[in-house]
């Protein structure tokens, strides 16, 4: 059914350079796709200032999808870490963990990783936070990415995390391949030892989420020009 509503659709609106180029791939039309990022309606409630002098280094990931969302490659970069003081948040349900016994293993019994199984609020979560992680295998946008930048925290994505069309590696945080254990353990260690370079991130993330938020060209405005272009068709 899919296949063929693509096939009936004048436009297809994708929200990434990594979903359209995912569509090219499989031999889709160019000029049938019209890419529009998502807008975000996240604001934080309180300011994020961030210290990060503390001792204590907090790492999180956020998503249901945990294979999708490449759980197994944080966890395992995890397991490598050469670090002290840290703790890795898991915000998701342990059932889904559960159901991926090569996941489960690598949490089961190590003290330093809490699995958030609710939240009333996600602003709790990425206070808690000193750098987030999506690792993800795919992921069309990815609206916590923004979510984690609106909250000043440096982030760590996947080349597949269609959100990173708005990350500069090595500005907002870092851009690793897929399923690369050891990118992602030399990142989280680099920012764990450099608290100067997380600290500059930080800013840096908060000043990307503003400017993504303001931007003249939005999602409203690219669609509703988009139907015009049909309107008397």
């Amino acid at each position: 059914r899919t296949l063929k509503e693509f096939d009936i659709a004048d436009k297809v609106v994708v929200c990434s350079l990594y979903t359209f180029n995912s569509f090219l791939e499989n031999g889709f039309p160019e000029e049938k796709l019209y890419n529009v990022a998502l807008d975000s309606n996240f604001v934080p409630k309180r300011d994020h200032t961030r210290n990060f002098k503390k001792r204590e280094f907090v790492v999180g990931i956020a998503g249901s999808s945990v294979i999708r969302k490449g759980f197994i490659y944080l966890l395992e970069a995890w397991k490598e870490l050469d670090v002290t003081n840290a703790t890795l948040l898991l915000r998701t349900s342990k059932s889904e963990l559960k159901k991926v016994p090569k996941i489960w293993n690598l949490i089961d019994g190590d003290n330093n990783i809490k699995i958030v199984d609710h939240l009333n609020d996600m602003e709790d979560f990425y206070e808690k936070c000193d750098l987030f992680v999506l690792p993800s295998i795919d992921e069309g946008f990815g609206m916590v990415v923004f979510e984690a930048l609106a909250c000043s925290l440096p982030v760590i994505i996947s080349k597949n995390v269609g959100a990173g069309d708005f990350i500069t590696d090595g500005k907002e945080g870092f851009v690793v391949d897929i399923r690369n254990v050891q990118q992602i353990r030399e990142k989280i260690e680099q920012l764990h030892s450099d608290r100067q370079l997380l600290q500059n991130m930080s800013a840096k993330a908060k000043e990307t989420y503003d400017d993504y938020r303001n931007k003249n060209n939005n999602y409203a405005q690219r669609v509703k020009k988009l139907y015009f272009q049909y309107k008397d068709n």
